[in-house]
């Protein structure tokens, strides 16, 4: 799932809707789309629950960002589902090797990286143009991250992962920098996707105008199905994090 999925989904999940909310359903991906990061993977992406009993005993007004990593993650959150959108949309092999061999021209990649390892980020891209239109979402969305503040994130990262400050705020304020910007049709999503893109090891040279039309056909194709995952997501997740709330 990408940015405004996993907005919408921390949203919905959760009883919160403040900024660090909003900045911890991002965090996650720190890895793998910031170089070099600070953070493993297992830290950042799945230390959620971790974070949220540290707050609630040392920052109890900040435990909305905790929430939000969890709700991104793969043990309690939407990222559960990353590799099975294809299932969800009932790909049969011949869709599925068509549009890895489009991924793969548009991303510069080999036609095995763009099938195995792209296919779920464009497939998801499609719930982006269809959240794209959903206009009183997008309002509060833009509310939120206009309040998002890396000095908020960063000190609180820094403490309880115990890595150096400097370099956690450096990292925090290039990611969410990228993920505040509202992408509302196939073309801001495509150059959203090479901004951040850029940063996987394999390092994507992202054709901005064929990966909008691919973006476009995606969403096209598999219209009428795109609020049915959204809502198969939404109530796993919702299940995973009600305990917690």
């Amino acid at each position: 799932m990408n940015y405004l999925g996993h907005s919408w989904i921390t949203l919905k999940s959760t009883n919160c809707n403040d900024s660090l909310l909003i900045a911890g359903s991002h965090i996650p991906d720190l890895v793998p789309f910031v170089p070099n990061s600070v953070f493993s993977f297992d830290e950042i992406h799945e230390s959620g629950d971790l974070l949220l009993e540290y707050l609630r005993k040392n920052h109890p007004k900040s435990t909305s960002l905790a929430l939000g990593m969890m709700s991104h993650s793969v043990k309690y959150g939407a990222d559960q589902f990353n590799s099975q959108i294809d299932q969800m949309l009932k790909l049969d092999e011949a869709t599925t090797n068509e549009l890895g061999g489009l991924i793969a021209d548009a991303s510069r990649l080999s036609f095995e990286k763009g099938k195995v390892h792209r296919l779920h980020n464009f497939l998801w891209a499609g719930i982006e143009l269809y959240l794209s239109q959903d206009k009183h979402f997008l309002k509060e969305l833009g509310a939120l991250n206009r309040r998002v503040n890396a000095d908020e994130v960063s000190p609180l990262l820094s403490e309880f992962f115990n890595k150096n400050f400097k370099k956690v705020n450096q990292e925090v304020n290039y990611f969410l920098n990228k993920t505040k910007k509202i992408s509302t049709n196939e073309f801001e999503l495509a150059q959203q996707w090479a901004d951040v893109a850029a940063g996987l090891p394999e390092k994507d040279d992202v054709d901005v105008e064929k990966t909008a039309v691919l973006i476009k056909t995606i969403y096209t194709k598999f219209a009428g199905q795109w609020q049915g995952i959204l809502n198969q997501v939404l109530s796993a997740v919702k299940a995973n994090i009600t305990p917690f709330l």
